[in-house]
């Protein structure tokens, strides 16, 4: 019997022998022939266990024979020849922490062997579920690595298991939604799904998303394909083609940078291999005109700005897409008065010289001619242009004055081209020489000279025959005018009219400025060549009191001003906005005069806020009020808690104790967006998120509570994208990711001056270049809670020119609130 216990130990701890205790394991100790030693004990937490002789000994990390020496060498002192066996009763658990698509912690001592097909099969896990099997994560101590279970199952392929270790970390993700992106020239760009029954296909996707738009097709440059973050380049061709894709695949259709320009009210579009050039434009674009006397006699103005002469060499001449082209033709001509008076226009295959244009307009009988002026030069002789003796080359829009010999006759130059005959008999005065010319109102002339002299209109002179006079009318002018008056526009005033801010602002029905108003005209701005030329406040335009005499073509902007408002909180049933007109003084004692003075049961002693700002005064202490200034009126204050939301609204609370902040902002509802709120009389400062703080934090009685407007998980995507508005934020979203949420960019986006405003429109901007972002060439900033991500459609202009757009539309958006 003693040697079968023997040989049962003996095969017992060939069993174990590999193995090493673990902290919680539960061992079994005997020694044979002794009863009064047998224990069951379990491994401390720190490895060590509690044995009678022995003490406390450390067994973590050993084995049972080993466990079974040490004791038998403290024993043997006071039993001789024991025989001590070891052998593990229990054995403690060995966890691995499954994450993901579920989330259970997992014991494996039930098989030594345990792999992660085996623990798939245990937690009764199905293929044919919505898990993703093909992207399995381990992290086992700082090691992790990917695991592939799909061909296991698919295939039998065994090798691609793994043998679990305990504190094995498993991430087992769910499977994607059965869709597939797609960007680029498409009709419909955007997220498409698939049915079970459909597979994913470059083919199927791009006639979900309405096909290639025909007109693009001729610009695709390159197809990217996007699977679990590894980009394939393809050729265009593979459009047609029928690619399998995977699940959340991306596929962006690149194309060319379109490139047009507009020119002659039509767009004119280059294909990729076409030169950019003013040159390429003429030949591009459709005219009416002989394109060669375009070419010598016209020229291009470039944005409005550049000025080329087209019979330079344009071909050195770049453009931009966008540019706007206006291709201008001036025929070469100049204003004859006298003999065969009118305008005659030279081409560029004719000399532009004096005598030709004698030649031309053929006069042969040279006794009937005296001399030939040309104004602003001298006379000549006809016989010299005739026979060439002497010459002059014509400059454009030169007048030339032809004296007849045997005319009683006045010439008219400048504004007004005219040759005026009188009989022989009859006297030659300014007032009938202008009545002949058509030039009857006399308050239309501007000055007239004659020999350098300026002539007095309001005197009919006596003028000789032969006389030159240089006539300068009153032009028309034209200023624009926009901004905070009754009507905007452009404006004509004529001659008969004073060119200055006054008739303007009569023309457009006048300026806001009534003593009833809440809102009046401020400032008046007039700018001139791009510059501002004089600034005056509008009252004193109004009033008469100063007035600027205007140029053509400039430009006059009127900016507006809020009189003021406040809130009244605490006085009753007067509480509420309170707005002041022009005529009223925006301070504390007209303020309490519009409430009808301080009514009984009220306090004298007024707070006002503002910007976060507490400011106490008597009632008749007379302080200028600023505009959205919230104004208390104390009354049974012992009682009250003040909140002011996070539109600046004041509102009250009643408590007759002190309440948690987290029971207060439960009462008024405060949309999850805003989680910064703030004591303004104690200076404190709590994030809502921090909901044990929130709990803990004691508001008390006359504490003021302030909202403030800190929006988390959303993020603002505005400008050219298809779909702009708010959009929830997903971890780690970047400006690019968040583009595409927001359906990728429209047509006039400039993508490589995308902004990204940190924390907000009056946050820090950073300027990125999604072009490099798209071609994987450059790194993309993250998007966070409250950032703004703007898309402009001009990639010249600054972030801080954006920002009155940006300020608009997120108002806009705001009050739709449709998050994507």
């Amino acid at each position: 019997m003693k040697k079968l216990l023997i040989l049962a130990i003996v095969i017992a701890s060939i069993f174990v022998l590999a193995y090493t205790v673990r902290p919680g394991d539960v061992l079994n100790i005997a020694v044979f022939e002794h009863p009064e030693f047998p224990m069951q004990v379990t491994v401390s937490v720190d490895g060590t266990i509690s044995y009678p002789f022995v003490g406390q000994v450390n067994v973590v990390g050993k084995t049972t024979n080993e466990i079974a020496e040490i004791i038998k060498d403290s024993i043997k002192k006071i039993i001789k020849n024991p025989i001590v066996s070891v052998y593990i009763e229990k054995y403690a658990p060995m966890y691995v922490y499954v994450q993901g698509a579920l989330n259970v912690a997992f014991d494996i001592s039930i098989d030594p062997e345990m792999t992660l097909s085996k623990l798939v099969s245990f937690l009764n896990l199905s293929t044919n579920t919505s898990i993703d099997f093909s992207n399995i994560k381990i992290k086992r101590g700082k090691e992790i690595f990917n695991v592939d279970l799909e061909p296991y199952y698919n295939g039998a392929n065994f090798d691609v298991d793994v043998l679990l270790k305990e504190g094995d970390i498993i991430y087992i993700p769910k499977q994607k939604s059965k869709v597939a992106y797609i960007v680029g020239p498409v009709k419909k760009p955007g997220e498409f799904s698939f049915s079970d029954t459909e597979d994913i296909t470059l083919s199927l996707l791009i006639a979900k998303a309405g096909g290639v738009i025909d007109e693009k097709k001729k610009y695709i440059k390159e197809v990217e394909v996007i699977e679990d973050e590894i980009s394939r380049i393809y050729p265009p061709d593979i459009l047609e083609k029928d690619l399998s894709l995977k699940r959340g695949a991306v596929v962006n259709i690149k194309t060319y940078s379109e490139f047009y320009v507009y020119s002659e009210g039509q767009k004119i579009e280059f294909l990729p291999d076409e030169p950019k050039t003013l040159k390429m434009l003429l030949a591009k674009t459709p005219i009416n005109i002989d394109r060669q006397e375009l070419i010598n006699d016209g020229f291009a103005i470039i944005n409005g700005k550049i000025k080329v002469k087209l019979s330079d060499d344009i071909d050195k001449i770049s453009l931009s897409c966008g540019d706007v082209v206006d291709l201008i033709y001036t025929p070469f001509t100049v204003n004859v008065v006298g003999y065969k008076g009118g305008v005659i226009t030279l081409t560029s295959k004719e000399p532009r010289t004096l005598s030709y244009l004698v030649k031309k307009l053929g006069i042969d009988n040279m006794e009937s001619i005296l001399d030939i002026y040309v104004v602003g030069d001298k006379e000549y002789k006809i016989e010299d242009l005739i026979l060439n003796k002497v010459d002059k080359v014509l400059e454009r829009n030169d007048t030339v004055v032809i004296k007849s010999l045997a005319e009683n006759a006045v010439y008219l130059v400048g504004d007004v081209s005219k040759y005026v005959v009188f009989p022989y008999s009859e006297k030659i005065t300014l007032h009938k020489v202008l009545a002949k010319a058509g030039v009857s109102d006399l308050k239309r002339i501007e000055k007239i000279k004659l020999n350098g002299k300026i002539l007095d209109t309001s005197k009919d002179e006596v003028i000789e025959s032969g006389a030159i006079l240089n006539v300068i009318l009153k032009k028309t002018i034209y200023i624009t005018a926009l901004g905070y008056l009754k009507n905007e526009g452009t404006v004509e005033i004529d001659y008969t009219e004073s060119p200055d801010l006054i008739t303007l602002f009569g023309k457009l029905g006048g300026l806001y400025l009534g003593p009833n108003l809440y809102f009046v005209s401020d400032k008046v701005y007039v700018v001139r060549k791009n510059k501002v030329f004089a600034e005056v406040d509008a009252r004193d335009v109004y009033e008469g009191k100063k007035n600027i005499e205007l140029e053509d073509g400039d430009f006059v902007f009127v900016t507006e001003k809020e009189i003021g408002h406040v809130y009244v909180l605490g006085y009753g049933k007067k509480d509420g906005i309170v707005k002041f007109n022009s005529s009223e003084e925006f301070d504390l004692k007209t303020l309490l005069a519009k409430l009808r003075g301080i009514e009984k049961g009220i306090s004298k002693k007024i707070t006002i806020l503002f910007d976060n700002e507490a400011t106490t005064v008597k009632w008749d202490e007379n302080v200028k009020l600023k505009s959205g200034a919230t104004v208390l009126f104390e009354k049974d204050t012992e009682n009250y808690i003040y909140v002011i939301d996070e539109n600046g609204k004041p509102n009250m609370f009643y408590t007759e104790k002190p309440i948690t902040l987290y029971e207060l902002i439960s009462n008024f509802n405060v949309n999850k967006n805003f989680r910064l709120i703030k004591i303004l009389n104690k200076d404190v400062s709590i994030d809502v998120d921090d909901v044990e703080k929130a709990l803990g934090y004691i508001v008390k009685p006359g504490d003021v509570v302030k909202i403030v407007d800190a929006p988390q998980n959303i993020a603002y995507v505005l400008g050219e994208v298809r779909n702009p508005g708010i959009i929830s934020l997903n971890d780690g979203m970047d400006v690019l990711e968040a583009v595409i949420r927001a359906g990728y960019f429209t047509d006039n986006a400039a993508p490589s001056s995308v902004f990204l405003y940190k924390g907000g429109v009056n946050g820090t901007a950073i300027k990125v270049n999604l072009n490099d972002a798209i071609k994987k060439n450059g790194s993309v900033p993250k998007v966070e809670p409250g950032d703004v991500v703007y898309v402009p459609s001009d990639p010249f202009k600054t972030a801080l020119e954006w920002v009155p757009v940006i300020n608009n539309l997120i108002g806009l958006y705001n009050n739709i609130k449709t998050i994507k």
